[in-house]
Protein backbone atom coordinates (compact mmCIF):
# COMPACT_ATOMS: atom_id res chain seq x y z
CA UNK A 1 0.00 0.00 0.00
CA UNK A 2 2.85 2.37 0.80
CA UNK A 3 4.27 1.83 -2.71
CA UNK A 4 0.87 2.69 -4.20
CA UNK A 5 0.73 6.01 -2.35
CA UNK A 6 4.34 6.75 -3.27
CA UNK A 7 3.50 6.11 -6.93
CA UNK A 8 0.48 8.41 -6.72
CA UNK A 9 2.59 11.19 -5.27
CA UNK A 10 5.26 10.63 -7.89
CA UNK A 11 2.73 10.88 -10.70
CA UNK A 12 1.21 14.01 -9.16
CA UNK A 13 4.67 15.58 -8.85
CA UNK A 14 5.48 14.72 -12.47
CA UNK A 15 2.22 16.27 -13.63
CA UNK A 16 2.92 19.42 -11.62
CA UNK A 17 6.44 19.70 -13.02
CA UNK A 18 5.26 19.24 -16.59
CA UNK A 19 2.21 21.47 -16.52
CA UNK A 20 3.52 24.41 -14.53
CA UNK A 21 6.31 25.19 -16.96
CA UNK A 22 4.39 24.60 -20.14
CA UNK A 23 2.26 27.71 -19.99
CA UNK A 24 4.88 30.25 -18.98
CA UNK A 25 4.11 33.34 -16.95
CA UNK A 26 1.34 35.71 -17.99
CA UNK A 27 1.03 39.24 -16.73
CA UNK A 28 -2.54 40.05 -15.71
CA UNK A 29 -2.61 43.43 -17.42
CA UNK A 30 -0.84 42.27 -20.60
CA UNK A 31 -2.99 42.91 -23.66
CA UNK A 32 -2.64 40.40 -26.52
CA UNK A 33 -2.32 43.18 -29.09
CA UNK A 34 0.68 44.80 -27.42
CA UNK A 35 4.05 44.43 -29.10
CA UNK A 36 6.37 42.17 -27.15
CA UNK A 37 9.74 43.69 -26.26
CA UNK A 38 12.99 42.33 -27.66
CA UNK A 39 15.69 41.21 -25.29
CA UNK A 40 19.34 42.13 -25.71
CA UNK A 41 21.81 39.44 -26.71
CA UNK A 42 23.16 39.27 -23.15
CA UNK A 43 19.65 38.94 -21.71
CA UNK A 44 18.91 36.13 -24.18
CA UNK A 45 22.14 34.34 -23.25
CA UNK A 46 21.33 34.61 -19.55
CA UNK A 47 17.83 33.22 -20.07
CA UNK A 48 19.16 30.48 -22.37
CA UNK A 49 21.43 29.24 -19.59
CA UNK A 50 18.63 29.33 -17.02
CA UNK A 51 16.13 27.57 -19.28
CA UNK A 52 18.67 24.92 -20.24
CA UNK A 53 19.38 24.25 -16.56
CA UNK A 54 15.66 24.01 -15.84
CA UNK A 55 14.99 21.63 -18.73
CA UNK A 56 18.02 19.50 -17.81
CA UNK A 57 16.64 19.13 -14.27
CA UNK A 58 13.20 18.22 -15.60
CA UNK A 59 14.75 15.61 -17.88
CA UNK A 60 16.66 14.22 -14.90
CA UNK A 61 13.43 13.92 -12.93
CA UNK A 62 11.71 12.17 -15.83
CA UNK A 63 14.64 9.75 -16.11
CA UNK A 64 14.30 8.94 -12.41
CA UNK A 65 10.61 8.17 -12.88
CA UNK A 66 11.57 5.72 -15.63
CA UNK A 67 14.26 4.21 -13.40
CA UNK A 68 11.75 3.82 -10.54
CA UNK A 69 9.16 2.26 -12.85
CA UNK A 70 6.61 5.06 -12.48
CA UNK A 71 6.41 5.81 -16.22
CA UNK A 72 7.39 3.90 -19.35
CA UNK A 73 10.45 4.91 -21.36
CA UNK A 74 8.31 5.63 -24.43
CA UNK A 75 6.20 8.11 -22.44
CA UNK A 76 9.37 9.70 -21.03
CA UNK A 77 10.78 10.06 -24.53
CA UNK A 78 7.64 11.92 -25.63
CA UNK A 79 7.83 14.23 -22.63
CA UNK A 80 11.49 14.97 -23.30
CA UNK A 81 10.72 15.59 -26.98
CA UNK A 82 8.05 18.10 -25.89
CA UNK A 83 10.55 19.85 -23.58
CA UNK A 84 13.10 20.07 -26.42
CA UNK A 85 10.45 21.53 -28.73
CA UNK A 86 9.46 24.07 -26.07
CA UNK A 87 13.10 25.14 -25.72
CA UNK A 88 13.44 25.50 -29.52
CA UNK A 89 10.34 27.71 -29.60
CA UNK A 90 11.73 29.89 -26.81
CA UNK A 91 15.01 30.19 -28.70
CA UNK A 92 13.24 31.11 -31.95
CA UNK A 93 11.28 33.83 -30.13
CA UNK A 94 14.39 35.33 -28.55
CA UNK A 95 13.34 33.92 -25.14
CA UNK A 96 10.37 36.28 -24.97
CA UNK A 97 7.40 34.26 -23.80
CA UNK A 98 4.19 34.68 -25.73
CA UNK A 99 1.33 36.00 -23.63
CA UNK A 100 -1.78 34.24 -24.85
CA UNK A 101 -5.11 35.69 -23.90
CA UNK A 102 -7.61 33.05 -22.82
CA UNK A 103 -10.85 34.78 -23.70
CA UNK A 104 -13.51 34.03 -21.15
CA UNK A 105 -11.35 31.71 -19.10
CA UNK A 106 -11.10 32.79 -15.48
CA UNK A 107 -13.02 36.01 -16.22
CA UNK A 108 -15.27 35.36 -13.24
CA UNK A 109 -12.22 35.24 -10.94
CA UNK A 110 -10.45 38.40 -12.12
CA UNK A 111 -12.00 41.72 -11.07
CA UNK A 112 -12.33 44.18 -13.96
Amino acid sequence: MRRFYRSCWAIALLAAVLFTGAGGIQAEDQKPTETMPELTENQQKELAIMYQDMFDKRKGIISKYVEFGVIEKEKADKIIEHLDEHYRMLEENGFVIEHKHHKGKHDDKIPH
